[in-house]
């Protein structure tokens, strides 16, 4: 083979690779179904932030608290729960975060969120599970 031959080879198994991986991506944004879209969205409304236990996600649960449909949609789930601020202080085990979209965001599995506007009730960010 020529060194011209070699360089168009090399560049076209390049192209090939690429497209490969964008295909990946492309899938994979599919399947998530537009779950990043509606955790950006969240966060958006988002004005507070507690980390929670899971005694006190069950706590949630049971008075009527709905999980967000942005958390679950992910492997494994989140649980997000849309609260009013004064409801923190009946959760035993809350502990205020940084309100930033990152790893370590996701790394928690319950999280109490408080929105921007509190007169009205939480905007649902998708459909309810």
């Amino acid at each position: 083979m020529t060194r011209q031959i070699e360089v168009l080879t090399a560049r076209a198994r390049a192209a090939r690779s690429q497209a490969a991986v964008r295909r990946w991506e492309l899938r994979q944004l599919g399947h998530a179904a537009g779950a990043w879209h509606r955790l950006a969205r969240l966060l958006t409304l988002t004005r507070r932030a507690w980390v929670i236990s899971d005694e006190d996600a069950e706590r949630l649960l049971a008075a009527g608290h709905h999980p967000e449909a942005a958390g679950l949609a992910f492997e494994p789930s989140r649980r997000f729960f849309l609260i009013r601020e004064q409801q923190v202080a009946s959760l035993s085990d809350a502990q205020e975060i940084a309100l930033q979209a990152s790893p370590e965001l996701l790394g928690y599995r319950n999280l109490a969120l408080v929105q921007f506007d509190e007169a009205t009730e939480p905007i649902a960010i998708g459909p309810r599970l």
